[in-house]
Order: C-alpha cells, then sequence, then structure tokens
C-alpha cells in the first residue's frame, strides 16, 4: 500500500512550517487590507478631484458674473455716450449750415459772453 501524499506531510500546524504558515497568512491579509486602503484613497482622490472640478467651475461662474457685471455696466454708459453725442451732431450739423459770416458772428458773441461771465466771477 502506498501511503498518501497527506502522510508525507509534515503536520502544519506544529514546527516551523507552522510559524512559515502564519507569517504567510499575516502577509496576505496584510496585502488585502493594503489593496482595500489603496482603493480607498483611490476613492477620496476621485473625490477631492470631484469637489477641485466643483470649485473651479464655480470661479468660472463667478469670473463669468463678474464680466457681465461690466457688461451691464458699460451698456448704460454706452446709452448715455449715444445721448449725449445726439445734440451735439445736431449742433454741428446746424452750425454746418450757418453762413460762415453768421457763424463766426456766432462764435464771437459766445466768447464775448463766456469772458463777461468770467469777469463778472472774478469780481469783488
Amino acid at each position: 500500500m502506498r501511503p498518501s501524499v497527506l502522510s508525507i506531510l509534515p503536520d502544519l500546524r506544529t514546527g516551523p512550517l507552522a510559524v512559515l504558515l502564519v507569517i504567510f497568512q499575516a502577509s496576505f491579509i496584510m496585502t488585502l487590507a493594503s489593496n482595500v486602503a489603496f482603493q480607498a484613497s483611490d476613492v477620496a482622490n476621485e473625490v477631492s478631484n470631484v469637489a477641485f472640478e466643483a470649485s473651479f467651475a464655480t470661479l468660472q461662474a463667478s469670473i463669468i458674473a463678474f464680466e457681465a457685471l461690466f457688461v451691464t455696466d458699460e451698456i448704460p454708459y454706452a446709452a448715455y455716450q449715444a445721448w449725449f453725442a445726439t445734440p451735439q451732431a445736431s449742433i454741428v450739423a446746424s452750425w454746418a449750415t450757418l453762413p460762415p459770416s453768421l457763424a463766426l458772428g456766432l462764435d464771437r458773441d459766445c466768447q464775448d459772453t463766456a469772458g463777461r461771465i468770467g469777469f463778472a466771477a472774478r469780481a469783488p
């Protein structure tokens, strides 16, 4: 009768092989724990990336809102400039239609009036 394989192997519960088996099991458990910790770290890293992307999107939205504020601020200023340019254009157009002698006389009258106003302001 042939001996069985189990009878040839030493008893793994005692002796130096038992110590090696315990070390191997501990190493295997530590490897599994390290793998779980790595996966948890990977998940935490992904969560951090998502949070960073959300923060960056918020920053971009605030920059866009800030730029929109400038645009909406420029619209009334542009409307004011257009409103102010309309009478100026009509004045320039009306002066262009006057005969040169009359336009020159009006210009002298304006300068004379401005001079008298300035003189009155300086008078004691």
